[in-house]
């Protein structure tokens, strides 16, 4: 029997990788990669990570995917031991002025990192000691963006005020978001018995977290567990006492976190929900993640506390999505302020 890894396409499912429900496989073309003797060690170094998710390997395959395209200008490097620091150099230009396949835009600052760490990775693999091709200075840093992360409040009304125009179970999918804050995929694989009472009888969600590989429970409020409750009661009618998920697209399967945000676009360009500038909202379920999070903070909630409910591992992650306003900020310091006057 052919063992996966030495295919040419390997099927990450067939390698022993789970995949979250409703994701279609994942395949690693091992093709893309030119000439033989890179496919070789970038095989072998894929193959090692058992570290890694399926997705982050194909993320791992698409960087060095880059580098393949880089080498046919020097047919003479035929070993890793070839690889050089002036190689690296001349790399580093090509991919700041290369453009992405799909949009014809430059790869970004971000994306080039990506690259150049992964990259650095693949070939400090090689040896026994790091050979120091990438520096510290060649990761270019990503620059911020100015554009909310989080739905404006002026968003949110309008999406609140049209959200019973939405067929279900893209309405019920909208609410339970903007309460939990899960990831998009959390929310697509909620099982159909999530809901859960403690005994005193307030309401619990059990969700998975894909990424840290455990299971997060969260308080909810009594109107989003009346929502549930009637979305497991939808489930059921639909498919049967059998269905798995609570938002399902059949009794086996979840709705796709891309149907999710297709749909939830689809309704907001019917409604017409614009931003402040009479600009057509763009939704993406991140938005409602980075949402919960900046409400939580700025309703003087702890910051271990939001760790916990987002099921974050470390404080940093939830810096990335904690926003303190301008207006908590000044209340917080005035506070402090009258706090010292009086002791």
């Amino acid at each position: 029997m052919i063992d996966e890894w030495d295919k040419d396409r390997i099927d990450l499912h067939q390698a022993g990788f789970l995949m979250q429900p409703g994701r279609s496989k994942l395949i690693l073309n091992m093709q893309r990669i030119q000439p033989a003797w890179l496919r070789e060690v970038v095989r072998q170094y894929l193959r090692q990570r058992i570290d890694l998710t399926a997705g982050s390997l194909c993320s791992q395959l698409s960087s060095f995917v880059w580098f393949s395209k880089f080498l046919p200008n020097f047919p003479e490097v035929k070993a890793p031991a070839q690889v050089n620091r002036r190689l690296i150099q001349q790399f580093i230009s090509f991919i700041t002025a290369s453009r992405a396949e799909l949009t014809n835009a430059p790869l970004g600052a971000s994306r080039r990192a990506k690259i150049l760490q992964n990259l650095g990775q693949l070939f400090d693999s090689q040896t026994d000691f790091p050979r120091l091709l990438i520096f510290k200075e060649d990761i270019p840093r990503a620059v911020r963006t100015t554009t909310p992360q989080w739905i404006p409040e002026s968003v949110m009304a309008q999406l609140l005020a049209h959200q019973h125009a939405l067929v279900e179970p893209y309405g019920a999918m909208l609410r339970v978001i903007l309460e939990i804050g899960c990831r998009v995929g959390e929310l697509c694989t909620l099982a159909i018995d999530c809901l859960s009472q403690d005994p005193s009888g307030d309401s619990y969600v059990t969700r998975v977290a894909h990424k840290q590989h455990k299971t997060v429970i969260v308080p909810i409020s009594s109107e989003i567990a009346k929502v549930i409750q009637v979305a497991q009661l939808r489930a059921k009618a639909q498919y049967g006492e059998g269905v798995v998920y609570l938002f399902p697209k059949n009794a086996l399967k979840p709705v796709f976190a891309r149907t999710f945000n297709q749909r939830i676009n689809e309704h907001i360009e019917t409604q017409q929900i614009t931003d402040d500038n009479g600009q057509l909202w763009h939704f993406t379920a991140r938005q409602c993640r980075h949402t919960v999070a900046t409400r939580l903070i700025n309703s003087g909630v702890s910051q271990p506390t939001i760790q916990r409910f987002l099921g974050h591992e470390t404080p940093r992650m939830t810096d990335v999505y904690a926003q303190i306003h301008d207006q908590t900020l000044k209340e917080a310091f005035f506070k402090y302020q009258n706090q010292i006057k009086t002791d």
